[in-house]
């Protein structure tokens, strides 16, 4: 049977809608494949429309940028209400053209096609609004990233600018501060140097004379009490002989004669005993030291010295020590009296006087 042309005609349509629902049918480049990189694309430009909306939220009401936040809005609104309804269409080729199938190879098979018949135009022309709505919106991100940066950068100037007239002004007070304080000091100077000048002729005119006589007779004072230190200070030994002698104690006796007991001469309670015998040789009182009816006493503390410590640790030098005699024996308390000048005692008692 012979063909004619509009036989071959419908035979090739009807090899373009097989090619087609071949290509629809494919899993790498058909249906499934476009749908499942159509729902990708569709979730990054949501993505996208949200930080978009942020940014809106974040500059909105900056003043400059408050129309081009409005417009960049209406823009991504007319594109989400687009993918809303695009995606209300493809809603009920998820199951058969996602990734993993409905598992019914029929049902999935005739999902793919119709999406290949019906959708296709509608794919292609949901893709040119994306892209339209997308230059858009990025010819607003990049207006709004200059604008932002161009306010910014206003705002760092007014800073600086506010910074500069403050430094300024502070800059200008302390000058103020420093030329007040600098007329003060040059008044104080004028001031104490005119006092000073007063205080010299004063001097000069009335004052030198006197003034003059009262430093000469102060000058004198200093030079005779220099010599005179000199001469004390010559006099005294030097530290040397200082370490040679030792300051004796001073007795002063039962009969009230006082006398310095070297240390390093008298060095023992016989030395001392024999000197105190050789001293009241031939004067009354001999026999009471002979017996040793005596004490000796510190003279500022009238503390007693018992002759049972050692001498080297009984005495100390320049210490005073008076000495006592010690009666015990009386006819009667009428008869007290001194045995010396025979004046009668007032505090006499049978424990023995002090005379």
């Amino acid at each position: 049977m012979p063909i004619t042309l509009g036989s071959v005609g419908d035979i090739i349509s009807i090899s373009l809608i097989v090619k087609d629902l071949v290509k629809a049918l494919d899993d790498c480049r058909g249906s499934a494949s476009e749908y499942q990189a159509l729902i990708r694309e569709l979730w990054v430009l949501d993505r996208v429309l949200l930080e978009i909306e942020l940014l809106t939220k974040m500059y909105e009401q900056t003043a400059e940028l408050n129309a081009l936040c409005v417009t960049a809005k209406n823009v991504a609104d007319s594109c989400r209400r687009c993918i809303e309804i695009f995606q209300e269409n493809i809603k009920k080729y998820d199951d058969s053209l996602g990734s993993a199938g409905t598992g019914k190879k029929i049902q999935d098979i005739s999902m793919k096609i119709r999406w290949r018949i019906a959708h296709s135009d509608d794919l292609e022309r949901f893709r040119a609004e994306v892209n339209a709505h997308s230059s858009s919106l990025n010819m607003l991100l990049v207006t709004a990233s200059v604008n932002i940066t161009r306010r910014n950068d206003e705002q760092l100037r007014e800073q600086r600018i506010a910074k500069d007239e403050k430094d300024q002004k502070t800059l200008e007070t302390h000058e103020g501060l420093l030329a007040d304080i600098r007329d003060r000091l040059d008044e104080n100077t004028s001031l104490i140097k005119t006092a000073a000048d007063g205080m010299s002729s004063i001097l000069k005119s009335e004052l030198g004379p006197e003034f003059r006589s009262i430093m000469g007779k102060i000058f004198a004072m200093n030079v005779v009490t220099f010599r005179i230190v000199a001469e004390i200070r010559a006099s005294l030994p030097n530290h040397s002989e200082r370490s040679l002698i030792q300051e004796p104690f001073i007795l002063e006796d039962a009969i009230g004669r006082i006398t310095p007991v070297h240390l390093q001469f008298i060095a023992s309670w016989d030395a001392f005993d024999s000197v105190l015998e050789k001293r009241f040789q031939n004067v009354q009182g001999h026999e009471k030291v002979l017996s040793k009816d005596f004490v000796l006493q510190e003279h500022k503390s009238r503390r007693d010295i018992v002759r049972s410590r050692p001498w080297e640790g009984a005495f100390l030098p320049g210490q005073r020590v008076d000495m006592s005699i010690v009666f015990n024996e009386t006819e009667d308390v009428l008869q007290a009296c001194c045995p010396g000048c025979r004046e009668i005692c007032a505090d006499w008692s049978e424990r023995g006087s002090r005379w």
